[in-house]
């Protein structure tokens, strides 16, 4: 069983289950489809060169069949088929069919064809020395400008008849190559980049904490010593708790800020605050 879809009718050219087995249960087939560009699609009708003016006074004279008095579902539905056959008949019939390939140009027009064999006979007339270069830059110049008209006036057309399912075929005319699969983000090109920006901004981090609180240090008072702690622990003043003893010594030779609770957990770490000599 093999499974496809309408698009791919036109394009397809065998389906054969000759192929050796393979030792299973199931069978292998070859299908086989042939390119767009080696089979040109079907003809389809050309809505360009539709002519409007001998279309427009057969739709006024033409004469559709009149509604059922007490319509039914299904003579209602035959009524409409019968009227949209009579009016898509006239259209198509007024309607030249085309055949696009690979080489078809949207923008080409009528004008286009009888310029282009005008510019390549006075071209081959020029190289046999049967034509004046002036005549055939004057073809060639025609020739190029009517087809940067006819790509601006097409581009115009296209723009105008824009809407949101055609915008991006438009996009893509414009770029000249497909758009990008991902989106375009500053400082991102790779996808694990473009998924790290996008974490960063709808999920983005938290605050930093604020420092915490450090005493300003005095810049014209030199660092205490260990010799200057080990002679103030030795030699105590008074009986008082070991910090204050600490802090007393200390500042009789220097100005210290009077914050116990930096010499217990600085420099005496090990000793409770209450410990007395």
């Amino acid at each position: 069983m093999s499974f496809a879809n309408s698009a791919l009718l036109s394009y397809f050219s065998s389906w054969n289950p000759s192929l050796p087995p393979t030792g299973s249960d199931h069978t292998a087939l070859s299908i086989i489809l042939s390119t767009p560009l080696l089979k040109p699609p079907p003809r389809g009708l050309n809505w360009k060169l539709t002519d409007w003016d001998r279309i427009s006074p057969l739709l006024s004279d033409l004469t559709l069949t009149a509604l059922p008095a007490l319509p039914t579902p299904n003579s209602l539905d035959l009524w409409f088929d019968d009227s949209l056959t009579k009016i898509t008949h006239l259209i198509t019939s007024n309607t030249p069919t085309k055949r696009p390939s690979s080489y078809s140009k949207l923008w080409w027009t009528p004008e286009l064809t009888k310029l282009r064999p005008i510019h390549h006979h006075t071209a081959r007339l020029m190289r046999k020395n049967q034509a004046s270069p002036a005549l055939a830059r004057a073809a060639r110049n025609t020739y190029f400008k009517a087809i940067q008209t006819a790509k601006r006036v097409d581009w115009s057309q296209l723009l105008a008849n824009v809407d949101s399912q055609s915008v991006w075929d438009a996009r893509k005319i414009a770029a000249g190559r497909a758009p990008d699969r991902f989106p375009t983000l500053e400082n991102a090109s790779s996808p694990t980049e473009i998924n790290n920006t996008l974490l960063q901004h709808v999920f983005p981090p938290r605050p930093s904490p604020p420092p915490p609180l450090i005493l300003p240090a005095f810049k014209d008072v030199p660092p205490v010593s260990p010799a200057e702690v080990s002679s103030a622990l030795r030699n105590p003043p008074t009986r008082r708790p070991l910090a204050q003893v600490v802090f007393l010594t200390l500042s009789g030779s220097r100005f210290i800020r009077p914050t116990s609770s930096f010499f217990r957990l600085f420099l005496l770490p090990s000793l409770p605050t209450d410990t007395t000599l």
